[in-house]
Order: structure tokens, then sequence, then C-alpha cells
């Protein structure tokens, strides 16, 4: 019986690459490996020999795998020694030849060794992908802003097996957005929860590989140790020995190199059997067993020992020692990982592009010292010029007398002169502080051709309104004219810090405003005072427009006054419990007067508050670097209307406009984020929609207020 110590490959192919000298017992050969100093071994116990490599011991006697190699290696070792000792440059026997590279490429550790280093990259490429939000989303399919026919399908047959969701009076589109846009939006936290098991599966698989390659390795000797696929194909070759003309050959743990390409020879293991044109297998030092088609020219020779370096998996062995085989000893495994990292590498690349959406090529975020550049520093030239502080006026209107105006107005423009390095600020036209502060909105001369509607104060339901930036025209441009109330102008002068920094705050804020209104001008002209053709877009954006403005201007003047969201996080308290109050009731009354445009002027105002406050907390937090979650009672809030994953999904819609501010490719990249106004909708148990020729439908299912109401509701149309 065969021993525990198992040869892959044979001592009768190794023993062609022994130190000169010494008895064929006590055989040695110099054994190369990456990153270790070359140490002579003894062939029978050190080289190519692995415990129970085939088959461990059996228990009852019967024939092992080892077994049945040993036994075919009575004859096979016959062969193998006529053909070391063939005449040089005659033909040899083909089929023979072809057996003895098939058996011995199949059997060795270079091959296990392989497939285990591709499944474990496979499954690191896995990881990559399964283990990480942003690449698993597009593959899921949620990356997108609409749903995918897969998902759609997946979602019309849940339809079908639920009789409910067909009588809300929803069309199939609807549903599939709803479903669309809540996966997407609770996918973070389903990742949270999921990945570290999906880590721990891939970690158990990359452990099991070795014993599953193993297993499957010998599974496959056992069926046949020189199988007809793989020996046929080599047959048709022509095979003769050929002469070393150089120092001597070394044996690759591959054994067999072939050619099957334009980029040269390979382990024959990862060759193409029916495109390959040849095949080398060194014998010994002094001998080379080359199959080539007919009228092939034979591979150089002289190169094949780099080449069969770089082919090994772990290690080659040679009949000697020198600096040369030294320096090849470092390039051990370079074909093999490359080919691997190619092999698994285009799979996954074709697997992601076939499951993720045709995205557009992204664009290089601005550099973050470049506060509101819009990134346009990356265009400039490094010579050019830094940004000048802007040229505009400042009134007092009956707030302030000549002294403190002047002091107010130095510190203006030492503000805006420090901040225009970060934010452009060219379009600002300038401010103005007035006692009369309603006048002073209303008396703004705008310069627009038709009379533009008047200024008023924004709702002072939720605090006083003291500051606003409208957009006003300048020989046809969009400029930004701020307007505050007197006050603040001698808030900004006072010694008190607690006095003047809220009021720097607010100022920057407006600034900000303006560089936001300049941004979105500059990026995509005309966009600014042109209508939105698109009823339904229009609709939704007049409640969501508010949300991005206010999210950019905090985020810009965040670090000014870390405290200055705290009223703004207030607020946004305060209009979700108000819309908890207002919405429900004026839904149930509906259901009695049937007047959708009464139902609408009390939601969508309560809609658009939710959206506004929550892109400046938002906004103002991100500035900070800092989680708003870190607020108990906000949290709390957000919970009970399970609007908790909703906020954390709008933060990043946010956050990306943010990035690519400036860089816009059009209007839709904004109007997106009326899919915000939609959730916001459904979480009031009610569904805007548009039909295929454009008109506005909102549908309130009878399931808002089942447990209140019997009876059906019509479909609405406005």
């Amino acid at each position: 019986m065969a021993g525990r110590n198992q040869h892959n490959i044979p001592q009768t192919l190794l023993r062609g690459f022994r130190v000169p000298g010494g008895s064929k017992k006590d055989s040695k050969t110099w054994l190369y490996e990456k990153g270790v100093e070359p140490h002579c071994e003894k062939i029978k116990d050190e080289v190519a020999v692995e415990l129970d490599f085939y088959s461990e011991p059996s228990p009852d006697d019967s024939k092992t795998l080892d077994d049945d190699i040993t036994d075919y290696e009575t004859l096979f070792g016959q062969r193998l020694h006529a053909l070391k000792n063939a005449t040089i440059g005659e033909a040899v026997d083909a089929d023979v030849a072809a057996e003895i590279v098939s058996h011995l490429t199949i059997r060795n550790a270079h091959l296990r060794g392989s497939f285990t280093g591709a499944v474990k990259t496979m499954i690191d490429r896995a990881v990559e992908v399964f283990c990480n939000e942003t690449t698993l989303r597009p593959v899921l399919g949620f990356d997108g802003e609409t749903p995918s026919e897969r998902f759609k399908s997946f979602i019309d047959e849940h339809i079908k097996e639920n009789p409910l969701l067909a009588a809300t009076g929803l069309p199939a589109h609807v549903l599939h957005q709803v479903a669309h846009t809540m996966l997407k939006e609770r996918f973070r936290t389903f990742f949270a929860e999921q990945a570290p098991f999906m880590a721990a599966l891939f970690d158990t698989l990359a452990a099991q590989a070795p014993a599953f390659i193993r297993d499957g390795h010998n599974k496959i000797l056992s069926t046949d140790l020189a199988p007809d696929s793989r020996t046929e194909p080599l047959t048709r070759l022509v095979w003769k020995v050929l002469p070393c003309l150089h120092e001597g050959f070394v044996l690759p743990d591959c054994v067999a190199l072939a050619v099957d390409d334009q980029t040269g020879p390979k382990p024959l293991m990862m060759a193409d059997l029916k495109e390959i044109t040849a095949v080398l297998m060194p014998l010994s030092t002094e001998r080379m067993l080359v199959g080539c088609r007919e009228a092939t020219p034979v591979p150089a020779l002289d190169e094949f020992n780099e080449v069969a370096a770089r082919s090994s998996h772990s290690f080659f062995v040679a009949a000697r020692c020198n600096e040369g085989l030294k320096a090849l000893a470092d390039r051990i495994g370079e074909s093999s990982r490359r080919m691997i990292e190619e092999t698994v590498g285009s799979t996954f690349s074709e697997f992601l592009a076939e499951r993720s959406p045709a995205l557009p090529v992204p664009t290089a975020a601005p550099n973050s010292d470049d506060l509101l550049s819009g990134g346009e520093a990356s265009d400039r030239g490094h010579e050019q010029e830094p940004p000048q502080a802007p040229r505009y006026s400042v009134h007092f209107l009956a707030c302030a007398d000549e002294p403190i105006a002047n002091g107010i107005a130095a510190v203006l423009y030492s503000v805006t002169e420090s901040l225009v390095q970060m934010m452009p600020l060219d379009r600002l036209d300038g401010v103005t502080f007035a006692s009369d502060y309603p006048a002073a909105l209303r008396d703004l001369d705008r310069g627009f051709a038709s009379p533009a509607p008047p200024l008023h104060l924004t709702t002072e339901e939720y605090g006083v309104d003291v500051a606003m930036a409208p957009t006003v025209m300048r020989d046809g441009v969009c400029k930004t004219h701020i307007v505050m109330r007197g006050e603040i102008g001698h808030s900004l002068v006072n010694p008190d810090e607690n006095v003047w920094r809220p009021a720097l705050h607010l100022f920057v804020g407006m600034l900000a405003h303006a560089a936001c209104t300049q941004i979105l001008d500059e990026s995509l002209p005309g966009v600014l005072l042109r209508p939105i053709e698109d009823q339904y877009d229009r609709f939704l954006y007049g409640c969501i427009h508010s949300a991005w403005t206010g999210y950019f201007t905090s985020r810009a003047s965040a670090a000014f006054y870390g405290e200055g969201g705290l009223p703004q996080q207030q607020l946004l308290l305060s209009v979700l419990k108000r819309a908890q109050s207002d919405i429900p009731a004026a839904r149930l009354a509906y259901r009695f007067h049937g007047n959708i445009d009464e139902l609408l002027g009390i939601v969508v105002p309560r809609i658009a508050d939710i959206l506004r406050f929550s892109g400046s907390v938002l906004g103002h937090y991100d500035g900070l670097e800092k989680s708003f979650f870190d607020d108990p009672s906000l949290t709390a809030a957000l919970d009970e209307m399970g609007l908790r994953d909703w906020t954390v999904f709008f933060d990043s819609e946010l956050s990306r406009l943010w990035d690519r501010r400036g860089q816009w490719a059009s209007f839709q990249e904004l109007l997106t984020l009326n899919r915000h106004v939609e959730r916001l909708f459904w979480c009031f148990g009610m569904f805007p929609w548009k039909t295929d020729d454009g008109r506005i439908y909102i549908t309130v299912p009878l399931a808002s207020d089942a447990d209140k109401l019997t009876g059906s509701v019509p479909l609405i149309e406005i």
C-alpha cells in the first residue's frame, strides 16, 4: 500500500531535476519558493509531497485513491522513462505523450492552489459587492430613480396575490414606485442588520474552500486519472523531445505550459484546449517534451524558465542554485494571480454591468476647501487671480445713523471679503436694513420686465421673519438682494458674542442663499426663472424647493454658529406634530365634503413645512459633521411617524446634490427630490400620481380612515 506522504508530482519526474551525484534513493533537488531562500531537499520526503494529499488510510484496508495512483504510476513510469530517452528531434507516440501530460497536469497541487485562489478571490469580490451598501444598491435595482422591469414584475406578482393592494384604486405604476421608494429608504437599515451575517457567511466559505476544492479534485481523479476530454485534444499535436541549449530547465509546479493565444505560454490547466497550438513539459534538466500543431513553430525554449516561474503557483524545482534562479523565484505566481484576477474581475464586471443601471461617468467632487465654488476651481489656471470681493451697496432705511451704518457696512464687507474665497458672490446686488422690514420687501425694485408677485413675510406661525434673499434682475443677470430687519445690523456690531454671533450666522446664511442662486443659474442657465413645464413636477417641486435651499444655506453657514440649528430643530418638531394633528383631521373631513382643493390647502403646506425644516436641520448637522439623531426628542418624533429611515435617505439625496453642486447635468437632478414629496403624501394615506396624458390625480384610499368610516371614496382629479 502507498504511504500517507503522497506526491502530487511523481518522484520519477522530479528525479529528472535532481542535484548531480548521490544515489537515486537519496535524490535531492533545489526548491524555489517566493520570499524564501532556495533550499536543497530530499525528493522522497520534502518536495511536492503532502500528508494524505489524495486520501486518508482506509479503515478496512480497501483501496484508496492514492493506491490507484500508485498502481497507475508503474506503467506510467515506464512510459515516462521511454520519453526521457527518446531520440532528440524525432517524433514520439502522440497517444503516450498526451496521456502523460494530461495525467501530470490534473493531479498536482498547482491545480488545487489555483482553484482555491480563484474561489477566495471570487469571495473577496463578492464581499466587495454584497457587503458594501453603495455597490449592492444598484445590483438589487435600488439605485435608479424608477423601478427596474425585474422589480416591477416582482411587485406585480404580489399585487395578484394580495387583493387589498388592487382595492386601493392605485394603478400598478404607482404601486411600483411606492414599493421601490420604501425599499430604497429602508435599505440602509436592512443592510446594517444583514451585512454582519453576509460577512460571516463569506468568511466561512473562504475557510472551507480548500476542503471543498480537495474533495472535488479527488472525486475527479477517482473517475479517471487521464480524462479523455483532456487527452484527446493533445493527441492531435506532433510531439518530440528537444534538448536544452542553456544551463538547464526548471520544473514548475504546474508541470506543463501551453500556448493558446497571443499572450504567450501559461499553465496548461488554464489554457483553452480547443485553441492550443503548443505544449511544453520539461522531462529533465536537459530535455523538453514539446507538442505543436502542424506547421506551428516551437516556442523559444530559452525563455521557458522565466515563464515557468511566473506560471508556478507556489514553487519550482531545479538541479542547481544560482542568482538568476533566485531572481525568478520572486516572480512565482504572477501569471496565475493575473489570470485569476482577470477572469474573476471580468465575471463580476459583467454581472455588475448587467444588473446595475447605466449611470453617467462620475465627476470629481469639488475640493472641500472650495466650500461653495460649484467645482469651478479645477478649471482655473494655477496663476489665476484669487476671487475678489463683490461690489455691492448697503442701504439703511431709518434704522441707523451714519457712524453706526458705516460700522455695520464695514463688518459686511469684511465678511464677504473672507467668504468670497469659499463661495461665489459675484451676483450679490446689495444689502438693505430697514426699520420697516415688510415695507422694504414690498418696495424692493426687483428689475423684472413683467411685474413680479410682491414679496411678503414668510409665515410667522413658526417664528418672526427677520431676513430674506430675493432674486432680482440687473442688466439681464439674475442677482440676489438681501433684505434684513434693522436690528440685525446693530447686532452685528454688538460687542457681546452671544448677540453678534447669531447675527453673523444669519448673514452668512443669506450670503450662502445668494451663492446657491448663482451656482444654479450659472450651471443651468435659464432654469431659475423658467416655469417647470410638467404640471405634475411643478406641483411637487412647489413643496420641495425650499428644502434644497434650506439645506444648502444651513450646511454652508453651520460652522459659524453651531447652536444656530437648534431653532430649526425645534421648528421641525413643531411641524411634525402639527402635521400629525392637522392632516388626518382634514382627510377625515374630506370624506364628507369631497373638496380636494380644501384638503390640499391644508396638506400641502404641512408637507412643505416638514421638507423645508428637515432640509435646514439636515444641512446644519451635515455642515457640523454630526448626526441629528443625537437629539432623542427629534428621533422619537420621526420614529413615531415612521420617518426615521426616510430622513436618512432624504439626507443622502440632499448631500448628493451638494456634492455635485455646479456640475448638475440638468434640472432633472433637482427634480428627483420630488419623490420625497410623494413619500410624505403616502405617510398620510394620500397618493399623488400622473396619468399618461400628464394630468394629476390624488387618490385617498378608504383604508386611510377605515377605522372611522364605512363606504368608499372616489378617485379625485385635480
